[in-house]
């Protein structure tokens, strides 16, 4: 995801009744972060650039390049002054 993404990461590990318990807590981005993944398409493992976003519970990836568009503009266009 490079440099710039991950320092929106921070880790935090609590121990609690004896075990570890580790947190991850990821700040929003100024910017739109493409994810470099791999995915197992029937045992053939394929290397792509993913965009995924939050969406209520759950994560689900923006492949139309349209809808894409979209949403970046909706998150990341700055407001005319």
């Amino acid at each position: 995801m490079g440099d710039a993404a991950v320092a929106n990461v921070t880790v935090y590990a609590h121990a609690v009744d004896g075990d570890d318990l580790w947190r991850v807590h990821v700040r929003p981005s100024a910017f739109p972060v493409d994810a470099k993944v791999v995915v197992d398409n029937k045992g053939q493992f394929e290397k792509k650039t993913a965009f995924h976003v939050r969406l209520a519970n759950g994560t689900r990836e923006i492949t139309d390049p349209v809808e894409r568009r979209k949403y970046v503009a909706s998150c990341w266009t700055a407001p005319a002054a």
